[in-house]
């Protein structure tokens, strides 16, 4: 079935003998296996994007932690699930597991750090003190300390049993990772702020700043004997500085996109790099030699880590040790490798569908969805079927935005691109690429002239598209608005085009001149990430969502908020009804509210998802609002 791609949705297979089927890469949905046997027949695993693996100090069980919030033990002897640990309500971007191998760390974006019993998934301990998403996670190599650290700058420095024992102050912005050294004498961050910072651990007092050019790092490691650190970045280079100097020792080249992940094999003597190039790299370490490249995964690797000795192998010198390394990668994919060979020896596939983003056309007939799976799927609304997949995005399809005549749709996508659809026949008419990160926003001008972008790379592009959606011309980048310092998350236009707003991972929105491409101003007051802004039709509005639990009201003249609506979990989307009386929000609880514009309270909660809610929008006469999520489902 898999091998002749047959559609499987619908079908009844309830009752029959299915014997040793392999249904890992099958689409399922819908699909009845009431009381079917399915002796050894082999499905998909329920998690998402792997973010993190971290190997058990026996080297007997790997955790893995995925964007479902989900948190995964495995038996790295046969690759099958031991455990799961749930109560994160959001992405686990880290995992940890401390020196005595019982328990696990781990950090997620609902701001919390949990402490886990590696045996039966119990949760022992809740950290509770980071004001954002906490990035990175690790343990002192003497398992006293756990150290945690994230958006809000801080790392936090903890007693096992939940006490805050110091927070380490000295990033300017996003803390992405933090390393300690073997010797558990330095704690190494780094981040979005292009430095890296040494620490004592004894102390807490910092040892030495390391400036690098304008880039972020997203993982550190150490050499064993503690006097080299190893940093990965997104300009795609792998960097060695001396420890105590602060010297970059060498500079390693060849993967062709970012680098996120690195760790140093037991012995010291290679290192592994993986990228977003969707490859594995084997390097020895004293030389810089690139011995291998592994290949096999089909997107961005988020974590690696060595393994087990799976053989010495004698090649007529010393013997070479052949180490057992684990990838996780946004591909839904955990791979195991022989490091000698370079063959893949194991592969356990997940599959998660979650739904990025929603949007009606101009007529409110057809409904399109972005999804994990890099699909942009055309549904009718009323009866919920899916009248066309458009597939050719490389990564996560995160935004789309139809033209306003509905004859075109436009998607931003994790893969640095945006691409221009016809709806009528779901053929990808044009690429556009120039971002140098994830694209979360795109928008059409209320003309249709301009396509704005908004992406992680802190830039703003307006394309001109007028003279393309006539005849098929070139596009051409009209301009890049700089401005932001960190991730563009929206993009809205007023009702005559003339001006536009961006809102950002920096905390402020950005009121631009959409002609000259001028900022005219930035209004700031949101504690958090705000994840969308969009003008009210008086011209003189704008209404922003934050994860800072708040909805504001802005007077654009002045630049002032003069009301708040606060929620009781994160906000990720608002939707205005065309009478722009009922707001809607979506937030990280997994509910939908709808408010009181006058009174500022809820009026309306909707349940129904069992994950955090990506988007809502109105449909045109504001008679339905549909709801895309991570739980992989669209609700209306």
């Amino acid at each position: 079935m898999r091998q002749l791609n047959l559609n499987l949705k619908g079908y009844d297979f309830s009752n029959l003998v299915i014997w040793q089927a392999y249904l890992q890469e099958v689409e399922l949905q819908n699909v009845n296996l009431t009381g079917a046997d399915l002796a050894r027949s082999s499905f998909s695993q329920t998690f998402g994007s792997i973010l993190s693996v971290a190997m058990s100090p026996d080297r007997e069980f790997l955790v893995t932690s995925d964007n479902n919030g989900s948190i995964h033990v495995w038996s790295v002897k046969d690759g099958q699930p031991r455990l799961a640990c749930s109560g994160h309500t959001s992405w686990v971007y880290a995992v940890a597991v401390s020196p005595d191998g019982k328990a696990i760390a781990s950090g997620s974006f609902d701001k919390s750090v949990k402490l886990w019993n590696i045996q039966t998934g119990q949760c022992l301990q809740t950290y509770e003190g980071h004001s954002d998403w906490v990035w990175t996670v690790a343990f002192s190599p003497d398992g006293q300390l756990l150290t945690s650290a994230g958006n809000d700058q801080m790392i936090k420095l903890w007693k096992l049993n939940g006490e805050l024992l110091q927070n380490l102050e000295g990033h300017a912005s996003s803390v992405y990772t933090i390393a300690f050294s073997p010797d558990n004498t330095i704690l190494a961050s780094a981040g979005e702020d292009s430095t890296i910072h040494l620490w004592d651990t004894a102390t807490g007092t910092e040892l030495r700043t390391i400036a690098q050019p304008p880039q972020s790092t997203y993982d550190l490691a150490f050499t064993p004997d503690s006097q080299i650190l190893i940093s990965a970045s997104t300009d795609g280079t792998v960097k060695l500085w001396n420890v105590h100097t602060g010297e970059c020792l060498r500079t390693l080249t060849g993967h062709t996109r970012g680098v996120f992940s690195v760790d140093v094999s037991p012995d010291g003597a290679l290192l592994a790099s993986g990228s977003e190039d969707s490859t594995v790299k084997l390097w020895h370490l004293h030389s810089g030699q690139c011995v291998k490249t592994l290949q096999g995964h089909t997107g961005r690797i988020w974590s690696l880590s060595f393994n087990r000795i799976t053989a010495e192998v004698y090649t007529g010198h010393a013997p070479e040790i052949s180490y057992m390394l684990v990838s996780g990668s946004d591909d839904q994919m955990v791979k195991f490798w022989d490091t000698h060979s370079g063959h893949c020896l194991r592969t356990i596939r997940g599959f998660s569908g979650s739904v990025q983003a929603v949007v009606f056309n101009p007529a409110g007939t057809l409904l399109a969805s972005g999804s994990e799976d890099r699909c942009l799927r055309l549904w009718n609304p009323t009866t919920g079927e899916c009248l066309k997949t458009l597939r050719g995005h490389n990564s996560w399809v995160m935004a789309a935005a139809f033209s306003p005549d509905g004859h075109w749709i436009a998607t931003g996508s994790d893969d640095y691109t945006v691409r221009i659809w016809e709806v009528a026949t779901g053929k990808c008419l044009t690429t556009l690429k120039g971002h140098t990160n994830f694209v979360p926003s795109v928008l059409f001008s209320p003309d249709g002239k301009l396509l704005i972008s908004g992406s992680a790379d802190h830039t703003i592009k307006l394309w001109d598209v007028s003279a393309f959606l006539q005849s098929q011309s070139s596009i051409s980048c009209l301009q890049t608005l700089h401005g932001h310092d960190n991730w563009v998350r929206s993009v809205s236009c007023n009702h005559s085009g003339e001006w536009l707003a961006s809102s950002s991972s920096d905390l402020t929105i950005k009121l631009w001149h959409t002609q000259s491409g001028e900022c005219f101003k930035t209004f700031t007051g949101h504690r958090s990430i705000i994840w969308s802004a969009l003008f009210c039709s008086d011209n003189r509005t704008l209404i922003s969502s934050s994860e800072d639990q708040t909805i504001r009201f802005w007077d654009i003249s002045t630049g002032e908020c003069f009301k708040t609506f606060s929620a009781n979990a994160p906000i990720r989307s608002i939707a205005l009804s065309s009478d722009e009386q009922i707001p809607a929000s979506s937030h990280s609880d997994h509910t939908i509210a709808l408010w009181n514009l006058i009174t500022g309270e809820v009026v309306h909660t909707l349940r129904g998802h069992t994950n955090f809610i990506w988007s809502v929008a109105f449909c045109p006469d504001s008679t339905t609002l549909v709801s895309s999520s991570q739980d992989e489902t669209m609700k209306l």
